[in-house]
């Protein structure tokens, strides 16, 4: 059970600006790779058994092609050849509840909810970076966007999350003011050897964050990470 593919324009200033495409997220792209089997009435199961990982999304929301997710600001071919030299890989699954034709000039600040997951294998030089503190940086560069003067707000206190051998945090976040700002929560985890990172996000503009604040939540907590972590 698919849906419809939609393309997504890279965000072109505001909060939209400070997703972190430029730390590279391709080694091999995989988009919905391995769909999985069961689909409710009211969702669709999305994500990989080769990733060991699975979120549920409402069954009207529209996937995304390698080819879409390009337009948002994926890496190079030397920046791909780069990743790979360091043994890094970001296969990236993502979902939107409207077509292009409805996000607006904003992209993912835009009015439309989204969600963004991410599996990260780590290269020797990300391993040595990442930490339980670093992980809500894995997609918004919340740090970035703090010291570069932009508006943070924590929407929520963060969370410690412990899933077995996982460990990983619960963010919610607010980037910027106005018209162009982002809401976003988002649930990272990463295993105990430190070299591979599951992240889901679900956001849109603050505004709109707050009207589909309970559906957005839900699509995090239903975040289901099948590795043992150890």
């Amino acid at each position: 059970m698919s849906a419809e593919p939609a393309r997504v324009p890279q965000a072109r200033q505001g909060a939209g600006a400070v997703v972190r495409w430029s730390a590279g997220l391709v080694g091999s792209v995989a988009v919905l790779a391995g769909l999985l089997a069961g689909c409710s009435t009211s969702a669709t199961y999305l994500g990989s058994t080769g990733q060991e990982f699975y979120f549920k999304a409402p069954k009207h929301w529209y996937t995304l092609s390698s080819s879409d997710l390009q337009s948002i600001g994926l890496p190079t071919a030397a920046q791909d050849s780069q990743l790979k030299a360091q043994g890094a890989s970001y296969p990236v699954y993502a979902t939107l509840a409207s077509p292009v034709a409805h996000l607006g000039r904003n992209g993912l600040a835009g009015s439309d909810p989204w969600v963004l997951g991410l599996v990260k294998v780590l290269g020797s030089t990300d391993q040595t970076g990442t930490s339980l503190s670093s992980l809500e940086d894995e997609i918004f560069n919340v740090s970035g966007a703090s010291s570069s003067g932009l508006t943070v707000k924590a929407l929520r206190p963060s969370k410690l999350v412990v899933k077995g051998g996982l460990r990983g945090t619960l963010v919610e976040y607010q980037l910027g003011i106005g018209a162009s700002s982002l809401a976003f929560e988002q649930e990272a985890v990463m295993n105990s050897p430190t070299n591979k990172v599951w992240v889901l996000a679900a956001g849109c503009s603050a505004r709109c964050f707050v009207s589909h604040q309970r559906v957005l939540e839900g699509i995090v907590k239903s975040f289901t990470v099948t590795a043992q972590g150890g």
